[in-house]
């Protein structure tokens, strides 16, 4: 994440906005509707692919799998998830 995207850590507080610039134009509505329907409180493991920008510019295909651990009052708490450039 670091060296090939120029995100400042692997780990950071909302990430998925801060991923959200690397999204490609034409996948930010698929991108977009899965964090959505994670952050909702959807329990199911969300699996999807789309291209994300490069720290050189270019684009590389992605997968990823994210979930939320919320607290005891089912409020989100925690945002998880592995994206793995292909």
């Amino acid at each position: 994440m670091e060296s090939d995207f120029d995100m400042d850590s692997e780990y950071m507080y909302h990430a998925d906005r801060l991923w959200q610039v690397h999204i490609h134009p034409e996948d930010e509505e698929v991108y977009r509707s899965a964090v959505d329907a994670v952050l909702s409180g959807n329990p199911e493991l969300r699996s999807i692919r789309y291209r994300a920008r490069k720290a050189d510019g270019t684009y590389v295909v992605c997968s990823t799998r994210c979930f939320v651990l919320s607290d005891k009052n089912g409020d989100p708490e925690y945002f998880g998830g592995i994206i793995i450039p292909e």
